[in-house]
């Protein structure tokens, strides 16, 4: 594998492994600039629609979280499982740490969308600022939970993509 050679834009050829760092940084790039936004507006505006800003914050963080759980099942899935079962707990696990990461990079989006559109408008809710807050904090510790839950399941999935690789290597 070290040897083959993928070609970018530009004409340059790179390494799989290069090749892999550059599309990791470009996703960074894409969610900081994500998370950008909520953030300068919940610095820069009022009180009205602070708490979306920063439920987008709490969004994008999980969706970041979610990518590098998809990244770790990409590089899970060169190892050969010894099972059909191994390798389909491994799909499954990908897409749903992949939808994950869709689903929290799109409530960032929506929630940075509402509070521009509440501080914009003067749309007033039926809740204060501080239950909007609450609120927040709600949706915070629910993202902190799917994370620790997500990451538990990771962690099995690996130690059982560490017995396949030491059960590959000893059959060769």
């Amino acid at each position: 594998m070290a040897n083959q050679v993928t070609m970018v834009s530009g004409g340059k050829s790179v390494t799989p492994t290069d090749y892999k760092t550059l599309e990791g940084q470009r996703i960074q790039a894409v969610m900081a600039a994500v998370a950008a936004l909520p953030g300068a507006a919940l610095v820069a505006t009022g009180p009205q629609g602070a708490p979306f800003f920063a439920g987008a914050l709490i969004a994008i963080a999980a969706s970041f979280m979610f990518w590098i759980y998809t990244d770790t099942i990409y590089h899970l899935s060169t190892i050969q499982p010894r099972q059909p079962s191994e390798w389909q707990r491994l799909i499954r696990a990908g897409y749903r740490y992949q939808g994950s990461c869709l689903a929290y990079g799109v409530a960032s989006i929506l929630l940075s969308l509402s509070g521009f559109a509440a501080h914009h408008t003067g749309l007033v809710g039926p809740w204060s600022v501080s239950t909007g807050f609450g609120l927040a904090f709600i949706f915070f510790v629910v993202c902190v939970g799917h994370v620790v839950w997500s990451s538990h399941e990771r962690n099995q999935i690996s130690a059982q993509a560490r017995s396949a690789s030491k059960a590959n290597r000893s059959t060769n």
